[in-house]
Formats: structure tokens, C-alpha cells, sequence
């Protein structure tokens, strides 16, 4: 009986998509998109914040509240809006910077509202 790991032959050239990795950017302020993201992460995709009945700011996080805090609607808009952005970096960037979930992505990542 044959190894069958013995006959499998090493694969060469790079990894799909490996090409692409040293392109990838890390969306911050400074990234030229930056005021495009924000805008999407404030409207209705992302918090959809607007002026209550009561007129007092409202908005939506869909970031699952304290227990999970996960920025579901900046990584979906990332992901639909801003291919040539390293998701996972980016995510790790907010998060350093008090992003855990959506609305804190503005509230405390988004220095132009502190």
C-alpha cells in the first residue's frame, strides 16, 4: 500500500489573492475614503442616526450591545464599498481606538467628534 501523503506533489506559484495583500489599506482618518465611510456608517446601512420625535438624536448599533460589541454594519459597508481595505486591520484599528461596535466607530474612533 502506497503513502498517500507521499504522492501528493507540492503546489507552487502564491496563494489566490496573495498578490493583492501588499495593496491592502488600513481605513483611518487619513485614508482619502475616510468622509465616504463615515457617511455610509452614519446613514441608513449603518446607524441610521436621525432626529427623533422628541427631537433628540436617534440611532440604531447593530453591534449586539455590551456583551458582543462587533461593527456588523462598518465591516458589511467595508466589504461592499471599500475592497482595497484590509478588513481585519481595520477592525483592529477601531478597536484600538474605542471602535467595538458600530456607533462607538464614531462616537470614539472618529476624532471629529470628539
Amino acid at each position: 500500500m502506497t503513502d498517500t501523503l507521499s504522492t501528493i506533489k507540492p503546489i507552487e506559484g502564491k496563494i489566490k489573492g496573495e498578490e493583492d495583500m501588499e495593496t491592502l489599506q488600513i481605513m483611518t482618518e487619513d485614508h482619502p475614503q475616510w468622509e465616504e465611510f463615515i457617511d455610509r456608517l452614519c446613514g441608513p446601512e449603518g446607524c441610521n442616526f436621525h432626529e427623533g420625535s422628541d427631537g433628540r438624536l436617534m440611532w440604531t448599533c447593530g453591534g449586539g450591545g455590551i456583551a458582543q460589541h462587533k461593527p456588523i454594519a462598518a465591516s458589511r459597508i467595508l466589504a461592499k464599498y471599500f475592497p482595497d481595505v484590509d478588513l481585519q486591520s481595520t477592525i483592529t484599528y477601531f478597536e484600538e481606538n474605542g471602535g467595538f461596535c458600530d456607533c462607538e466607530i464614531l462616537f470614539n474612533a472618529h476624532k471629529a467628534w470628539n
